[in-house]
């Protein structure tokens, strides 16, 4: 493996390879690094991705995936420094994909945001930008960053997305291709206002977690529209449903319950997500540009789709139970 940079045409085509080998073992993935940057030249392929669940245990997805790949010759460990040693934990594994060095770096839903904004750059000899900020936390912001996770004293803060991590930093989100050391000067400023923490401590943050006693991927089994496209292969049993009108397209997020919003993971599947993903994110500014009557609209078009979703389908109970909660927290929403 060379240790060269090289041109980001060549390059891009072998990250998006290591995306789909490894996509249908993560929750959300995407590429950092100098191709996020959109640099002319790459040197290593950076992966960030969250596993099933968005946790990080002993043997979770990703890990399972990545050994899997390496027993079958598809990818090679790297060895690093003059000593060679391996890179292969359950957070951070590096390893040589069609002669370019990947380093996957893997994440959970109270830090992806952190996580993605810190491999996507830059930090080197050239522009230290992420330094910088690390510096300026350090002396001047309400919080804190230690082992990948934010911190106000001893209280985990949940920062789920990029933006996110800007609120806190109390910047407006920068485009990965202009991030620089120049552009996180103003957090030197003696007038610069910090994001409010305690809007992302863990105990105020929504939980992408259970429902009496039911997970909100199991929205799947209830048979829930599914996009009608060619990119995933559906089950034979799954509904899909044509556009109803213009304000409701299933391609987007679309239910919002107490503070939740239901959207489409990387494997196509439904899933409740917390506010800050970039999917629900685009989705609340498109219903700010929205009127009440429009919003109304929509919900009880939602409310009527789901009450024929009923009717039409037999199912077992646990089924049953699923669709009245989604009802139920729709009309909340209301």
């Amino acid at each position: 493996m060379t240790s060269e940079r090289r041109l980001i045409e060549e390059m891009m085509p072998i990250a998006r390879d290591v995306v789909d080998l490894l996509r249908d073992h993560a929750d959300w993935i995407d590429i950092g690094g100098s191709i996020r940057r959109g640099k002319a030249t790459v040197k290593d392929i950076e992966i960030i991705a969250m596993p099933h669940g968005g946790m990080l245990g002993k043997a979770h997805s990703l890990l399972q995936a990545t050994d899997a790949l390496l027993d079958q010759g598809v990818i090679a460990q790297s060895l690093y420094g003059e000593t060679q040693t391996v890179r292969w934990g359950t957070r951070y594994r590096g390893f040589t994909y069609q002669g370019a060095r990947v380093e996957l770096w893997m994440c959970d839903q109270d830090n992806r945001g952190y996580i993605h904004w810190l491999r996507t750059g830059p930090d080197s000899e050239d522009d230290r930008a992420n330094t910088t900020v690390a510096t300026l936390i350090k002396r001047h912001a309400p919080f804190s960053v230690s082992g990948g996770y934010v911190w106000q004293g001893e209280r985990k803060l949940r920062v789920t997305s990029e933006e996110d991590w800007f609120g806190l930093l109390g910047l407006r989100p920068i485009l990965p291709s202009q991030r620089t050391k120049s552009a996180y000067r103003i957090l030197a400023a003696k007038s610069h206002r910090w994001g409010d923490v305690q809007r992302y401590l863990i105990s105020n943050a929504p939980q992408q977690q259970m429902l009496s006693g039911l997970h909100w991927a199991d929205l799947e089994d209830v048979h829930l529209h599914y996009v009608a496209d060619t990119r995933a292969q559906r089950p034979a049993n799954v509904i899909v449903a044509d556009d109803p009108d213009h304000i409701f397209r299933w391609q987007q997020p679309w239910l919002r319950a107490n503070g939740m919003v239901v959207i489409r993971d990387a494997r196509g599947r439904w899933c409740l997500a917390w506010p800050g993903h970039p999917q629900a994110e685009a989705y609340r500014l498109r219903l700010e540009r929205m009127s009440s009557p429009l919003l109304g609209a929509e919900l009880n078009e939602l409310n009527a789709l789901l009450r024929e979703q009923r009717q039409r389908l037999k199912s077992e109970d646990r089924m049953e139970q699923i669709v009245m909660c989604a009802i139920q927290m729709m009309r909340g929403a209301a």
